[in-house]
């Protein structure tokens, strides 16, 4: 399978077809709910965009909004992975269906590019409430702006699992995409942290170049389990555990998470690392509540902090409770994600580490000067990962 078109050195390549590359687990016993393996990935992927091929014959780009809870990782990657294969007219946005507290107006700007919305189609009663509510909620607002929304199931069938998509309504006519940059596969929703939320395309060559430096800088081999328990549909939780560890051939774990039982899907499913952000660190510390676990009783190879500051204390503590080590990171959408990180084996404390080994980066002064050791300055980057410019509603403001 190649991963978004970038990896020529995938599992399939490395006659590793049948390992597992994806497993769904239950965030309460670690048992596995779904596991896919990278062949089985590999032909439902195909199958879900021959699938929404039919749909853009035309030519025109479509610009395919994700709507899926974290009950349905399976549909989701399939649904990623598929949109955004080579030879696809698509642009996939993942939406972010999991937030709790979305305003009205954000809600509606969510789909306020989207051409076509693909939702779960599955039992809903079998979705937790949170996630139940979501999709109804997201649906609502898909067919209060008219945009078509679509239903991809999914059979777990273990000897053959397959997919289908039922288009309920054909897309409109496309607005033109030519403003977006040549390539683009991702359009992604920045936080809103620095204002009205913004729209940032990634193209292959970003996230081939993004994917690359996580690589390099943890390390991955095929013989990494990361374990994903947060929403992937940010680049937190996109490009640095997701896509680079299937780029590297690795195995993914995947559940909604439970500070309680964190540490006993880690223990289950033989996790090598997994990244979080500071919250998630805190519970899962609480949940501990000052049981050192010994280094021989796990495979962690190290636990990583991105998406915020994780003050040194904490650092502390989660090296003394797990016997292993913790790489804190910085990374931003407009890089792709990862902006600077500790190396492996030699974390520095206090500190967020080096560039990452695509993207340089300077600090300047406001008359964009460069500015001596130790003297504050505005942090300025460049290279292949680094996105072109916003698009869309709110690129004025920035």
């Amino acid at each position: 399978m190649n991963v978004l078109g970038i990896s020529a050195d995938d599992g399939l390549r490395k006659g590793i077809s049948e390992k597992r590359c994806f497993v769904h687990v239950d965030q309460q016993t670690g048992e596995a709910l779904s596991t896919i393996s990278y062949s089985q990935l590999n032909a439902l992927v195909d199958d879900f965009a021959r699938n929404l091929g039919l749909a853009t014959e035309d030519g025109c780009l479509l610009l395919v909004g994700l709507c899926f809870p974290l009950g349905t990782p399976v549909h989701y990657l399939i649904a990623l992975l598929g949109a955004t294969k080579p030879g696809s007219r698509c642009v996939a946005m993942p939406l972010n269906i999991h937030a709790q507290f979305l305003s009205d107006e954000e809600l509606s700007d969510a789909f306020e590019l989207v051409e076509v919305a693909i939702f779960p189609e599955i039992d809903v009663t079998s979705l937790d409430l949170q996630s139940r509510d979501a999709v109804t909620t997201f649906a609502g607002v898909a067919a209060a702006r008219g945009v078509p929304s679509w239903r991809l199931s999914f059979s777990a069938d273990v000897a053959c699992p397959s997919v289908k998509l039922r288009r309920d309504k054909e897309a409109p006519v496309h607005m033109s995409r030519s403003t977006l940059p040549k390539d683009t596969v991702l359009l992604l929703r920045t936080s809103g942290s620095t204002g009205k939320p913004k729209s940032i395309p990634l193209t292959r060559g970003n996230v081939a170049a993004a994917v690359g430096s996580v690589i390099d800088a943890y390390e991955l081999t095929q013989d990494d389990i990361t374990y994903i328990s947060q929403p992937m549909v940010t680049v937190g939780g996109l490009v640095t555990p997701l896509l680079s560890t299937l780029a590297s051939a690795g195995t993914v774990i995947f559940s909604k998470f439970n500070a309680a039982n964190h540490w006993n899907v880690v223990l289950k499913q033989g996790v090598t690392w997994y990244t979080a952000v500071p919250e998630m660190h805190k519970q899962i510390i609480e949940q501990q509540r000052g049981q050192v676990l010994e280094r021989s009783a796990h495979r962690v190879r190290f636990i990583r902090n991105g998406s915020g500051c994780l003050p040194q204390e904490f650092v502390d503590q989660l090296c003394h409770l797990f016997s292993t080590q913790v790489v804190v990171a910085y990374g931003m959408t407009e890089a792709t994600q990862l902006v600077c990180a500790n190396p492996v084996g030699a974390p520095k404390p206090s500190s967020v580490g080096k560039p990452a080994k695509h993207l340089r980066l300077r600090l300047f002064d406001d008359n964009l000067r460069p500015v001596g050791h130790g003297i504050q300055g505005e942090i300025c980057l460049a290279g292949p990962s680094m996105f072109e410019g916003y698009w869309g509603p709110a690129t004025e403001e920035a």
